[in-house]
């Protein structure tokens, strides 16, 4: 993790030990590869890291240029954790957080704007690594990128946290609600069962109350 921080010179040591809450001592020595560490050390580092840290996003993939994930050629970026564990998940590998990589937002930023398309987020479940997605996505929107994002949880139960709100407040557009797979539908646009909601949430905002996207 911290290598990939340092990856580029994105981060300053003081940085990231800012960021991780590693001692500067240690972060110095992982970055000139003169560490020595217990199964301990790297135990507590871990589990420290299971969890939404501000600067890191654990992902397991970007696909590039999918036209199944929103309006347009976008490219979408698949985050590790979820606990939701729905029935028929077409991503089960991403449940557990380990089968990640951790990157810098920086960094994942810089991968996601290789091109002029679109950006969708999607999971496992991004709202549980929502600190660092606020970070990402406020650089996107910088770069004025249109987002998607999907989620197992709806917006009544996101817009009423504190912090997924923030990041429903620079997103697009929800596709809301668990998978179910006995409502499950391969005709269904952008959205794998009858149950999800796909919500514009600008003119949500508008309105102050749900209001669906329509094509």
């Amino acid at each position: 993790m911290v290598k990939n921080l340092k990856d580029g010179n994105l981060y300053t040591n003081r940085e990231i030990t800012d960021l991780t809450g590693i001692n500067r001592e240690t972060v110095r020595n992982i970055v000139n590869d003169t560490w020595t560490y217990s199964y301990k050390d790297i135990k507590n580092y871990n589990d420290k890291f299971i969890g939404d840290g501000s600067g890191v996003i654990y992902y397991m993939d970007i696909e590039y240029d999918t036209i199944v994930d929103g309006v347009g050629f976008r490219n979408t970026v698949y985050c590790a954790k979820c606990n939701l564990h729905c029935n028929g998940c077409h991503n089960p590998q991403s449940h557990n957080i380990k089968n990640g990589k951790p990157s810098s937002v920086n960094n994942l930023a810089k991968l996601l704007l290789e091109n002029g398309n679109d950006i969708t987020f999607s999971g496992g479940e991004c709202s549980l690594q929502a600190k660092a997605f606020i970070k990402l996505a406020q650089m996107l929107k910088n770069e004025n990128r249109n987002i998607w994002l999907y989620s197992g949880h709806t917006y009544e139960e996101l817009i009423g946290d504190s912090v997924t709100s923030k990041l429903l407040n620079l997103v697009d557009v929800l596709v809301d609600g668990r998978f179910e797979n006995d409502l499950r539908n391969t005709d269904l646009l952008f959205k794998g069962s009858s149950n999800q909601r796909i919500i514009d949430l600008n003119e949500t905002r508008k309105a102050g109350e749900v209001v669906l996207w329509r094509r």
